[in-house]
This record gives structure tokens, C-alpha cells and sequence, in this order.
């Protein structure tokens, strides 16, 4: 194998090529300038925070993200950070226990577990629910609102979001909540505004030209300046 890497290298620089052995410090800097960020001093730590972070937002227990690992088609590399940023979560889990706190994520998951073990939990005390930036709404937070609908038939939901907006998605936001809000709640009355008060034209206009271009999940508006 050797022979055959050389051999095609030397046919593609006229034979003015050869292996050299590097010195560990030559390695390490090679390295560095070919990919400074995935080595930053706080790239990992960062990651595995928002993995952890995202796994309880769609409450994953480690358990169910280990089975996932092993049944799922992962290349190599996902499956090596995936049961390393498992083990940094159950330590997490353990020290939280072991200090007797919970976390955001973890007080949104125990709000909703309270809410549908006892039936008695917040019922019937609330008119209205005000939800802001309805397009940054996550799985976790979606399903929170439907169980205190649950427990009050009566309420009434008000939303208010822009699709346009929505830049929260590596948090574990899920637009889908916001354009297809009708297919979550019945008989929902939408009211789009298409009037924007806060820039000129020009720029109105440059930023509905810049979201034209994703398709993927979007309510199509027309948005005219009133500035």
C-alpha cells in the first residue's frame, strides 16, 4: 500500500516526492492550522453542553440516547462523542441528585410529569395562556402548554411568533409548531400581520428577498414597511 500511495504520488509531483518522519511538535501544528476551532479549548465542553441540553429537551434519558447508538446508522465519530457526551450527562444527572437541584430543562420535564400524574394540578385556574415567540417554541415547551390545556378545557391559548424569526433551531426549537399551528390546536383563528413598523423598505424588502430562499419551512407573506 505504501509502495502504491508513493508511487502515484511521485507520477504527480515528477518524482519529487517522499515521505519525511514529523516531530510531534511539527504534528501539532499542522493540526492547528487545519482546523483551529474543533480543537479550541472549549469546543468539546461546549458541545457536550448543548447535546445534554437538547437531550432533555426532548427528554432523553441516557438510557434511550445508548439504545439510539447502537440501533441507529451513525458514522464513527458521531457514535464516539455521542456515548462520551452520555457519560459527562449520567455524571451530570448524579451530581444534580447529589446536590439536591434540578436544572431548566429538568424543571420544564417535572412541570409536565406533575401536570399528568395528578389530574388535580392546576385545574381549572387559568383563563388565558400568553405565549411570545411562538416560532422558538421546542417539543418540551409545546407539550408543557398542551397538558395546562389539558387541565383547563376552557382556556383560551394566544401566540404570538414570526416565522422569519425563527433562529433558535440548535436549541431544539421546532418551527414546525408555528407554520402548521392549526394541525396542534382546533379551531384556531390566525391572524398574519403583514404590516412591519420597525425598518424602511429597503431593508423590509432585502430581508423577505433573503427568507424567499428557504423553502423548507415558511408561511408565505408579503410584508410592506410602514416606516
Amino acid at each position: 500500500m505504501k509502495d502504491r500511495i508513493i508511487e502515484k504520488l511521485q507520477s504527480r509531483y515528477d518524482d519529487d516526492f517522499h515521505f519525511s518522519t514529523m516531530t510531534y511538535r511539527e504534528l501539532i501544528e499542522v493540526v492547528c492550522e487545519s482546523d483551529r476551532d474543533w480543537i479550541s479549548e472549549d469546543r468539546i465542553s461546549k458541545d457536550i453542553f448543548n447535546f445534554i441540553k437538547n437531550a432533555k429537551t426532548y427528554n432523553l434519558k441516557p438510557e434511550r440516547i445508548l439504545h439510539k447508538l447502537e440501533s441507529g446508522k451513525w458514522s464513527r465519530k458521531q457514535r464516539t462523542f455521542g456515548k462520551l457526551a452520555v457519560e459527562v450527562y449520567e455524571g451530570y444527572q448524579e451530581k444534580l441528585r447529589e446536590l439536591q437541584k434540578i436544572d431548566f430543562e429538568d424543571m420544564i420535564n417535572n412541570a409536565i410529569d406533575g401536570l399528568k400524574k395528578d389530574k388535580k394540578l392546576c385545574k381549572d385556574v387559568y383563563d388565558h395562556i400568553l405565549v411570545d415567540e411562538y416560532q422558538d417554541i421546542t417539543q418540551q415547551t409545546h407539550e408543557l402548554v398542551k397538558q395546562f390545556l389539558h387541565q383547563n378545557p376552557n382556556c383560551k391559548l394566544f401566540c404570538v411568533g414570526d416565522d422569519w424569526q425563527s433562529i433558535m433551531g440548535f436549541a431544539g426549537s421546532n418551527l414546525e409548531f408555528f407554520v402548521n399551528f392549526e394541525k396542534h390546536f382546533e379551531n384556531p383563528a390566525i391572524t398574519k400581520i403583514s404590516s412591519n413598523y420597525r425598518s424602511v423598505g429597503t431593508i423590509v424588502d432585502a430581508g423577505a428577498c433573503l427568507i424567499s430562499n428557504n423553502r423548507s419551512c415558511q408561511i408565505n407573506k408579503r410584508t410592506i414597511s410602514k416606516n
